[in-house]
């Protein structure tokens, strides 16, 4: 997966917003640096999004699939969650993607 990382509270509060396309197996991986009771919401997002909900020892925890474009219904994960991958939809079911799997990345150089 060729991921963007959510890095600071405008990253955080953009997200995908705004963009025209992303590529299968691309995404963005969003850090709230603790457990807590996220809420998602897609307010100007443009494409249809899966999202990942993993806990803080990375494993999944809750899926969304196929959030709807400029939705402004809250998408919130039942169980605290430390990380949230936004996807291009249909990436969950194409990855295989079940819950209690985990994940590790290595930044890019």
């Amino acid at each position: 997966l060729k991921i963007e990382m959510a890095v600071d509270s405008e990253d955080l509060q953009r997200g995908l917003m705004h963009r025209t396309s992303i590529a299968p197996y691309d995404g963005m991986l969003f850090d709230f640096e603790d457990e807590i009771r996220v809420k998602m919401w897609m307010k100007n997002t443009l494409i249809p999004l899966d999202m990942v909900f993993f806990d803080e020892t990375k494993k999944i925890v809750h899926f969304h699939k196929n959030a709807v474009p400029h939705s402004l219904d809250i998408i919130p994960c039942p169980v605290p969650a430390r990380y949230v991958l936004e996807l291009d939809a249909g990436d969950i079911d194409r990855l295989g993607l079940k819950l209690g799997d985990a994940f590790e990345y290595k930044e890019s150089e």
